[in-house]
């Protein structure tokens, strides 16, 4: 498969909120995919208190394509919350273009 340098690039969401159990499985999966198409790995985490975010910064903290970002949305419903990590994926996926 011939891909062009900067176009069919792919960025890849993942937001996570206290899956310490299941987060690994899910950032390798990503991994083991063709990465000349994968632009980047956002991982955005909700303040999670598993310490899934202290685990993910320093098992993957070589990984050049992943940017990981910590944030805290307390106090709203899933419906909001759910508009505002859509709206900040979008965003950050957008920052490197």
């Amino acid at each position: 498969m011939k891909v062009e340098k900067s176009h069919n690039m792919i960025s890849i969401i993942v937001v996570n909120h206290n899956y310490i159990n299941y987060i690994d499985q899910c950032i390798e999966s990503v991994l083991k995919n063709n990465s000349k198409i994968i632009k980047e790995i956002i991982v955005i985490d909700d303040a999670s208190s598993d310490g899934s975010f202290k685990w993910i910064k320093k098992k993957y903290k070589k990984i050049s394509k992943m940017r990981l970002f910590k944030v805290k949305f307390k106090n709203i419903s899933k419906k909001k919350k759910f508009y505002k990590l859509t709206f900040l994926s979008y965003q950050l996926s957008r920052s490197t273009d």
